[in-house]
Formats: structure tokens, C-alpha cells, sequence
């Protein structure tokens, strides 16, 4: 069993430092890969920040896959790769 905490104030600083990621993009901050289900940590245009899966509908886009570099969403019908701390 995973054990779930906080995470350091280090990273929730720079997962929301406009001069390291643009407020106006998404962008992947975090991946974990489990045999249970693998999630990503995404710093959505808003600010929010949002933990997702394969499958998931993020805008008029499906996140279709995650791996140990980044993930792949599909979006009318073209898939595009991610990695992990590009904005997008």
C-alpha cells in the first residue's frame, strides 16, 4: 500500500510559479505509476491543480495513456505526448 502525504512545500510553490509555468497552460507536474493505476498531476489553466487517469476528459481532449516521462492525450483523433513539466 501506498502511503499518501503532502507534498513539500517546494513543490506546491513551483507547481504554481508563473515564472517557471505559464498561468495560461496546462501542464503535467507529476506522474505515479502504480500496478494498481497510473495518475498524473495536472496544473490545469486555471491554477487548479487536478489528479487524473486514462480516460479522463480533459477539455475537448481524452488523456489516453501515462508513462515515466509524461502522457498522452488524444484530441480529434491525434494522439500527442507530454512530458512531464511541459506547459501545453
Amino acid at each position: 500500500m501506498a502511503n499518501s502525504t503532502n507534498p513539500p512545500r517546494s513543490v506546491t510553490t513551483l507547481a504554481t510559479d508563473t515564472a517557471i509555468l505559464p498561468l495560461n497552460a496546462m501542464t503535467v507536474i507529476g506522474l505515479h505509476l502504480s500496478p494498481t493505476g497510473d495518475t498524473a498531476l495536472m496544473r490545469l489553466a486555471d491554477g487548479s491543480i487536478v489528479r487524473v487517469g486514462p480516460g479522463t476528459q480533459i477539455g475537448a481532449a481524452v488523456l489516453t495513456a501515462i508513462d515515466e516521462g509524461g502522457v498522452t492525450v488524444t484530441k480529434a483523433g491525434r494522439a500527442t505526448r507530454y512530458p512531464l513539466g511541459e506547459a501545453w
